[in-house]
Order: C-alpha cells, then structure tokens, then sequence
C-alpha cells in the first residue's frame, strides 16, 4: 500500500485544539415553595479547531437546560431537559477521504452533540 505524507498545516498564529476562546455557564436556582424549585443553566461555547491536523473550525453555541423538582418527604421527583431548544452542534470534526465516487478526496465529517433530551427521575432519600 502506497504511503501519503500528511498535509502539512500552518500552526503558528491559531489556537490549540479544542480551546475556544470564550465560553461561560450560567445558572439560577428559584424556589417556589421549600418543596418545589426550578433550575436553568445556560452554557455556551466559541468556536474552536477540531484537530491540530485540518484547519475545520466548529460553530459556537448556547445550550439551555432546566430542572423542575418537587420534594416531599424522603421522595424528589424531578422533570428535567437539556438542550431545551434542540440546538444542532457539532462536538468533533474530522477531515479525510472516506468516498470512492469522489475519488477519495478529503472532506470534513462531524460528530453532533446530544439533540434535546427529557427526563424524570425520583429519588428515595434514607
């Protein structure tokens, strides 16, 4: 099998992989009652590189979570969803040929984040 030498990538004046430049996490807790709370998080991301080998960068953005529990007694239940607006983004990103009918040329491929996802749990505390 023949060996390709990699294509080289300038890395003198970009980030690293994975280190976006900004990101943040907010979140508030509310409480109703003593038994019935609510919590949002809200987390976001810059854009970053995906690999010290290709340039392909991701888009930033936001997620928004939120939990809403009741307790009583030794029970809690909670309703709980992240990605509350079912964002689409992208976690990783890879660069290489992977289709015969273009000729094995590179093209990027990517590895989506969680889409929205909701839940119930209780708990028994003792």
């Amino acid at each position: 099998m023949d060996s390709f030498p990699p294509i080289p990538v300038d890395q003198s004046s970009r980030d690293q992989a994975h280190a976006p430049d900004h990101q943040f996490f907010i979140a508030a807790n509310y409480l109703f009652t003593s038994a019935f709370s609510l919590n949002v998080q809200v987390e976001g991301k810059d854009s970053f590189f995906f690999s010290n080998g290709h340039d392909i960068k991701s888009d930033s953005f936001t997620l928004t979570h939120a939990t809403l529990r009741y307790r009583f007694g030794q029970y809690d239940l909670a309703l709980w969803g992240r990605n509350l607006f079912n964002e689409d983004y992208k976690v990783r990103g890879f660069y290489f040929g992977n289709n015969p009918l273009n000729g094995w040329i590179n093209e990027p491929y990517f590895q989506f984040g969680e889409p929205r996802t909701l839940g119930l749990t209780a708990r028994v505390n003792f």
